[in-house]
């Protein structure tokens, strides 16, 4: 049984809609490229028909394989972090509670932000919108972030 601070129950914030909730599959992008294959297949040359083909089943191969679930939830007092294998385990972060956090931006699989907590604890929130939370920590959390204290702003 895991032990944090943070963790609390599937149903915590029962009533509250959330600012952003995040699922794992891209459902935007993946019905884009599922438009576009459709336009390449019903062409006429050969070679666009085959280029269809394949993103179509690449975006078949994605929904069979990859399950669904969601990842995040964003409030207006902290984020809801849910764990990749079991969705019953949620950790709530407070804003006031965050020592720091930092955008890691992905190429292929896709983006995180890293948040580290006031008592030590460290948590990833894996995603393909990983930029739309960041903007929502620029919100509520912007002098936490960790490249801003380094480097200056960062893409917002």
């Amino acid at each position: 049984m895991e032990t944090s601070k943070y963790l609390v129950n599937a149903d915590h914030k029962r009533g509250v809609k959330p600012l952003l909730r995040v699922n794992l599959r891209p459902y935007p992008n993946l019905i884009f490229m599922g438009v576009l294959g459709l336009i390449l297949v019903v062409t006429t040359k050969p070679v666009m028909v085959v280029f269809g083909l394949i993103i179509l089943a690449t975006i078949a191969f994605s929904l069979y394989r990859i399950k669904d679930r969601l990842v995040t939830e964003i409030y207006e007092d902290g984020v809801s972090v849910f764990a990749p294998q079991d969705q019953s385990i949620v950790h709530h972060l407070p804003w006031s509670e965050m020592n720091d956090w930092k955008f890691n931006p992905g190429i292929a699989m896709g983006e995180a932000i890293e948040v580290n907590m006031l008592n030590g604890e460290h948590f990833a929130i894996e995603s393909f919108k990983s930029s739309k939370i960041a903007k929502l920590f620029h919100k509520y959390v912007k002098e936490k972030e960790i490249h801003n204290k380094v480097f200056g702003l960062t893409r917002k």
